[in-house]
């Protein structure tokens, strides 16, 4: 079933551009907390690690971000701290089903430009991506395979845009990678796990980040 995107414009202003140098590497992140004229926003860490391999610090909508998490945590997502207001902080939920109908907002990459496009899709189906060896005897991180309607495609701008629920504009997951013209997209439960307990956090974990997912 095809799904409406129209009341989904008020969340793009909370939706930006991760780059660094024109026509590099990019990726898609989303606000989660704003404090004090800084926000701070969610991202798949391999979209920093690509920035990195190019010799170029991270940019949010075209303004330098520190990046507040270890480079080299397990989980891929990563917190960057941006020094401006850039929109509202997202709702996030951590309870899924397969069948619900989500849209993921990413970056496309185009002539001249990024254009935020939205792709609509449903869950497919729960999956369980492994974790290192030397943690393998923790569980897996949760994730869900996104199933697109029609023409849409995941494309390689998507990495680190939020899935939301079709029905409320909670957001669900993470876009991880595309896979076919659908992908996976890890669930914002593990947002959890990154601000508590992911070891080499430089700064103190994301304010309230244990009360701002519902479940």
């Amino acid at each position: 079933m095809a799904t409406s995107v129209r009341s989904h414009a008020i969340l793009f202003d909370s939706i930006h551009l991760v780059t660094g140098n024109a026509g590099g590497a990019f990726g898609t992140c989303f606000v989660v907390s704003v404090q004090q004229k800084s926000s701070r926003v969610v991202t798949c860490r391999h979209v920093i690690a690509q920035l990195e391999t190019e010799g170029v610090a991270p940019k949010v909508a075209g303004v330098p971000a520190t990046l507040l998490t270890a480079a080299d945590s397990e989980v891929d997502l990563a917190v960057l701290e941006v020094p401006v207001e850039l929109g509202k902080p997202l709702r996030l939920r951590s309870k899924e089903r397969a069948g619900i109908p989500v849209v993921a907002l990413g970056f496309q990459r185009g002539a001249s430009t990024h254009t935020l496009r939205p792709v609509c899709g449903t869950l497919s189906g729960a999956v369980t991506l492994a974790r290192s060896e030397a943690s393998s005897s923790q569980p897996g991180y949760r994730a869900w395979d996104i199933k697109v309607d029609g023409d849409g495609r995941l494309e390689e701008g998507y990495s680190g845009s939020p899935v939301f629920d079709d029905r409320d504009d909670n957001v669900l997951g993470v876009v991880l990678m595309k896979q076919g013209s659908g992908g996976v997209a890890l669930s914002i439960h593990h947002l959890e796990d990154l601000g508590a307990t992911e070891p080499g956090l430089v700064r103190a974990p994301i304010p309230n980040v244990l009360t701002v997912i519902q479940s």
